[in-house]
């Protein structure tokens, strides 16, 4: 088994899958170089994780490089092209009786292979203390840690549609939401969505977003967010 790995600034190859290789080939992200660093490897079979999220895997597959090449659903669509022998997938994941599909509605250019569920498994994270760290250690800002202040009875009822939001958390402490999802594949439409969750909840709800690995990203996506909104009727800084 032959691991190629396209190094990337503070990602380095997976521990666990450099173990359980034969052989670890870095790649750089010249596509004329990694198609000749591959067709030296003389791989059997050639496995692609995904075939939409960068562009070196996409184009890749328009060459045959490995007698048998097979691509995972990192992104769950057929890559469309003949380069590619067969699509793994999960039974989880498909139409149940999509072997009695006619021909002309094939969804997928290549052979489909399922796995057992979502062809896909997690350990579960072992934890030997029953105390989390502060989020201050995550990264969030302090305040995010605080106490949230004691409501004042004697306030008048909010009359948003926050009001009819849950109570406060029982930890006492703000409730966030996180979209743990990369940064470049959040629609500008959704941008939408992310304002009116904020909108329609009480200042104790905050989201949270992680930041991409190119701060030129999250510099756009904060100012597109900002744009969002500004247009509908919030403070841009919000």
């Amino acid at each position: 088994t032959v691991v190629l790995h396209v190094a990337s600034p503070g990602k380095p190859c997976s521990r666990h899958l450099a173990q359980a290789a034969d052989e670890v080939i870095p790649l750089s992200l010249n596509w004329l170089g990694v198609r000749a660093t591959v067709a030296e490897a003389e791989l059997d079979i050639l496995v692609f994780a995904d075939s939409l999220s960068e562009p070196l895997n996409y184009f890749l597959q328009f060459g045959r490089l490995a007698p048998v090449q097979v691509l995972f659903w990192g992104n769950p669509a057929t890559s469309g092209k003949a380069g590619v022998d067969y699509f793994v997938s999960g039974d989880r994941m498909e139409f149940p009786r999509r072997t009695r599909l006619r021909a002309e509605e094939e969804a997928y250019s290549e052979q489909v292979v399922l796995l057992a569920g979502q062809g896909i498994w997690y350990r579960r994270p072992t934890n030997e203390t029953t105390e989390w760290p502060s989020r201050p250690f995550f990264g969030l800002p302090a305040h995010l840690d605080q106490p949230l202040p004691t409501p004042d009875p004697a306030a008048p009822a909010a009359t948003s549609a926050a009001a009819d939001f849950s109570p406060p958390p029982p930890s006492g402490r703000p409730l966030l939401i996180m979209c743990p999802q990369s940064l470049f594949k959040l629609h500008p439409s959704f941008d939408l969505v992310l304002r009116d969750v904020l909108k329609g909840t009480p200042p104790w709800v905050h989201l949270v977003l992680v930041e991409d690995r190119r701060k030129r990203w999250t510099r756009q996506f904060k100012r597109r967010l900002k744009r969002a909104f500004k247009a509908g009727g919030g403070e841009e800084g919000e």
